[in-house]
């Protein structure tokens, strides 16, 4: 009787033991946890902060005053030639890039359909800025609709820009933008936008040779936008340049390709 007694006894302990031990680990896997927790959403803050404050960026840099005050100064010169339809086509699309801009702003995911509106007004604008100085096309594919896909809002209109102020500012012969979208597969997407332009490489000399840097500020803010992007939604966009040459090694052109992929469903703007 005593040694089953004390038997129980030893049994009563070895269940405590083993109570209190998966106690504290249950508490230590629920302090990591919490800790880890805590790190992911400390972390999505910071990114989230640093997306918002890239995209700002964007934004001013899409509405640039250098953009702005020559925009009105072609405003003016119309006014002073007493071309009404001149001045008032070019101030309507003046005002409707300013207001897509804006609105896109307030979101960080816009439909294709919305952002390819935009860059469509933005060459409009160019085009009848620079008269006879280039030409564009763009390629859907066929029995898709643009409004299904959400892409980060404004990331077309800066290789268009370089295009036109660096690709083309000293062409002899019109340029042409060639924007193409095709559909890789019913997630991703890849957009094809290409000049033929005088090439990276000479562009870049006239940059060094004027002492400006704007070349690349409006893509370097989407390459950043899209790094930040990544980390968020654990994807893989991105966008790389091919310089184009000709049979006797001259630049023809530049050709850049944006792989993106379908981060959310478009239900409505994603803020």
């Amino acid at each position: 009787m005593l040694f089953r007694s004390h038997k129980d006894k030893q049994l009563r302990q070895q269940i405590f033991i083993f109570a209190a031990a998966s106690m504290f680990l249950i508490l230590l896997l629920s302090l990591l946890f919490f800790l880890f927790r805590t790190r992911e959403i400390r972390k999505r803050y910071r990114l989230e902060n640093a997306l918002n404050l890239s995209t700002q960026r964007a934004l001013i840099s899409q509405m640039n005053p250098h953009f702005i005050f020559n925009a009105l100064n072609s405003i003016q010169l119309y006014i002073l030639k007493n071309d009404k339809i001149s001045s008032n086509l070019f101030l309507a699309n003046f005002a409707d890039l300013m207001r897509k801009v804006l609105e896109n702003s307030r979101f960080q995911f816009i439909s294709l359909f919305e952002e390819v509106e935009a860059l469509k007004t933005y060459l409009e604008l160019e085009k009848t800025r620079f008269v006879k100085k280039f030409e564009y096309e763009m390629i859907f594919p066929e029995h898709v609709s643009l409004n299904d896909y959400l892409i980060p809002t404004m990331i077309l209109q800066p290789f268009a820009e370089n295009s036109i102020w660096h690709g083309f500012s000293t062409l002899e012969k019109e340029g042409i933008i060639r924007i193409e979208i095709l559909l890789k597969q019913p997630s991703e997407l890849l957009i094809i936008m290409e000049d033929n332009g005088i090439g990276r490489e000479k562009a870049g000399e006239i940059m060094n040779k004027n002492g400006k840097e704007r070349k690349t500020h409006g893509t370097k803010l989407v390459e950043e936008r899209f790094r930040l992007y990544n980390q968020l939604h654990k994807t893989n966009i991105g966008f790389e340049y091919v310089d184009l040459y000709n049979e006797h090694g001259q630049p023809m052109g530049t050709r850049v390709f944006l792989h993106l992929q379908q981060i959310v469903k478009n239900e409505s703007h994603i803020d």
